[in-house]
């Protein structure tokens, strides 16, 4: 699955959770969590 099939699923995660540009975001994960998701995650700058 690419990046940027995961960026709107991305975006509401971002938008629910409440974070804002500057905030700073701690992603905890352990070895079954899903790498794409966490790349798209961490890879998001807030594009529209």
């Amino acid at each position: 699955m690419s990046l940027m099939n995961l960026m709107p699923g991305v975006q509401n995660f971002i938008e629910a959770a409440g974070i804002s540009e500057g905030d700073r975001v701690l992603f905890l994960a352990d070895t079954r969590s899903d790498q794409a998701s966490l790349q798209a995650c961490t890879t998001w700058v807030g594009g529209e």
